[in-house]
């Protein structure tokens, strides 16, 4: 595989909001290479942007190209005020559970990145923070990245039990850089959460700037389950045609999951894009397989410092809890009846799940 590579200075990590489009500006100078947060009460998803571009470096180094603007510009149409960024800003692991636990949703994606000793994709303690966050909250997580098999499984291959493609996207094998190219054609597969979407993806002016010299290195994907997939893509002549996207349910700890090794950001129209990103997170949040809970069945309430509750069935169920203004103040995983010690001050909140959602007021 022949790749280009950049080298340049790197800073430090940035979490921040779409409303604050440069931190450097308007935080204080001490502020400019730490980790800080600026959060959006309102936020439930997290975009994780570990494209190895530089969104707001004062001295405009970047390693790859920043395609932030791609995504959050595509998030606004359905999602304005709704997420959070966390931008990493030095090549090491992106944020941990402390972060990735106050959102529903988490969109994590890579671009152009290919080289841990330039700018890793995930690395192995992103796998292991997602594992938990998937396995023990239920975390629902899009993952694009194009060379993430590349970076950390560089002889697969088949997979095994273990590794998180395995475990967590489903995958048994895939080959890699099957797909070299600028750019394509990408049809949504009839039994995936794509389904009636299509349309021409490029690297052109997207990768590298645009001196066009980065194609697309796209993997073909092998899951478990054969039904699982949810993308193809192929070459005007349809002379390369391969399964370039996964999605996994897991019933029993109930998290969700969707791969793709082409990157949303090389989506030509930007109304599919955000079409597909509707399309990924209604699926993650509220599919076809799930019903939202039976509000007969479901008993929650406030007692001498504890949440009382009582759910049907056996499953796990996220349970979040907002105060007024809708900042979320805790998030339990639940399951059938019991009670958890809170510590909330008196007040009025708000507490969600699957479809379930009451007003409580907290008297102590």
């Amino acid at each position: 595989m022949v790749k280009i590579i950049m080298v340049v200075l790197i800073s430090t990590g940035v979490h921040r909001t779409p409303e604050n489009k440069n931190p450097v500006k308007s935080s204080p100078s001490y502020l400019k290479n730490g980790e800080f947060t600026i959060k959006n009460p309102q936020a439930w998803i997290l975009l994780v942007d570990d494209d190895g571009g530089d969104y707001d470096n004062p001295q405009g180094d970047t390693l790859y190209p920043d395609l932030q603007s791609y995504w959050t510009q595509a998030l606004d149409v359905y999602y304005a005020g709704e997420y959070d960024v966390y931008e990493i800003k030095e090549n090491s692991p992106g944020p941990d559970t402390s972060i990735l636990k106050n959102y529903d949703v988490v969109i994590w994606y890579t671009g152009e990145c290919w080289n841990s000793n330039y700018w890793s994709t995930l690395e192995a303690k992103d796998e292991s923070t997602l594992g938990f966050y998937l396995d023990s909250l239920g975390g629902k997580l899009l993952l694009s990245s194009q060379d993430y098999f590349y970076d950390r499984y560089p002889n697969a291959g088949n997979f095994s039990s273990g590794q998180f493609p395995y475990n967590y996207l489903g995958l048994s094998k895939v080959v890699q850089d099957t797909f070299v190219k600028f750019g394509g054609i990408f049809e949504g597969d009839s039994n995936g959460i794509f389904q009636g979407i299509s349309g021409y993806f490029s690297s052109k002016e997207v990768y590298s700037d645009t001196s066009d010299t980065v194609p697309c290195w796209l993997d073909y994907l092998f899951p478990i389950d054969t039904l699982a997939y949810n993308l193809w893509v192929h070459d005007s002549t349809d002379s390369v045609l391969i399964k370039a996207g996964v999605q996994k349910y897991d019933t029993i700890n109930g998290y969700k999951i969707i791969y793709t090794n082409l990157g949303f950001e090389t989506v030509s129209d930007f109304n599919k894009r955000a079409e597909l990103l509707k399309r990924a997170v209604d699926w993650l949040t509220l599919g076809l397989e799930e019903k939202p809970l039976d509000f007969e069945k479901v008993k929650i309430s406030f007692k001498d410092g504890y949440l009382v509750y009582s759910l049907p069935g056996n499953k796990k169920f996220i349970l979040s809890v907002y105060d007024i203004s809708g900042r979320k103040k805790l998030l339990f995983l639940l399951s059938g009846r019991g009670k958890t010690k809170i510590n909330l001050k008196p007040g009025i909140y708000i507490l969600k799940t699957k479809g379930f959602v009451k007003k409580l007021i907290l008297i102590k």
